[in-house]
């Protein structure tokens, strides 16, 4: 049973990497205010890379250094609202309050 448990973690936390990836790969680095404010969408994303059936090739599409997400991801957009939100965040409306 061990190695069935030790083959879920490797998946995990390869999950987990090409969802760091993707934020780095996407120029997302919210600081500690900003985070707040997009925790909906971050959840998002961490929730579709959970789900992701092939980080490996996210992680080497991201590697690759092509733009945006990768053409075949069926939640990519996901990252495309945060990045979206995330711009809005960092440079906000000179008309808002």
């Amino acid at each position: 049973m061990s190695d069935y448990f030790d083959k879920q973690r490797l998946a995990f936390e390869t999950r987990l990497k090409a969802h760091e990836g993707m934020l780095r790969h996407l120029k997302i680095a919210p600081t500690e205010d900003e985070a707040p404010e997009l925790f909906d969408d971050l959840r998002s994303t961490l929730l579709a890379c959970g789900q992701c059936a092939c980080p490996k090739t996210c992680l080497e599409w991201q590697a690759e250094g092509k733009a945006g997400t990768p053409p075949w991801c069926h939640k990519g957009g996901t990252f495309v609202l945060l990045v979206e939100v995330y711009d809005q965040v960092k440079s906000p409306s000179p008309h808002s309050d």
